[in-house]
């Protein structure tokens, strides 16, 4: 499942992944690929979660939010990888939605080349 979202405190695009054990990862990826037309945020840190270049890893907890996010919902139900990627909204809303373009293009290629499970 990917949610898409822009975030207007950051300067640059970055994503959260949540996959079962044994999935593929693809947030880097994707990351890689965003790169080439946004920035990147590169934060250690983003939104009180570790980042590592632009990805932030695991589910969150949801018994710790007042409200589930769509990530949380979906994991609890059996979706296997969950991608929110979030768009750096000081960015311009052509440039938010190139570099969402381009991050659900690297998805759907690394994913259409997988085995379905």
């Amino acid at each position: 499942m990917i949610d898409l979202h822009d975030d207007r405190d950051s300067h640059g695009y970055y994503l959260y992944q949540s996959v079962d054990a044994g999935a593929e990862a693809v947030g880097r990826q994707i990351v890689d690929r965003v790169g080439t037309v946004t920035s990147i945020n590169v934060n250690s840190e983003i939104e009180g979660r570790a980042a590592d270049r632009g990805v932030i890893d695991g589910p969150c907890n949801p018994d710790t939010l007042a409200w589930w996010p769509l990530a949380a919902y979906a994991k609890t139900h059996g979706v296997k990888r969950v991608l929110t990627l979030e768009a750096p909204g000081r960015h311009s809303i052509e440039a938010r939605v190139q570099a969402h373009l381009v991050a659900i293009e690297a998805a759907i290629e690394y994913f259409s080349g997988l085995d379905r499970e």
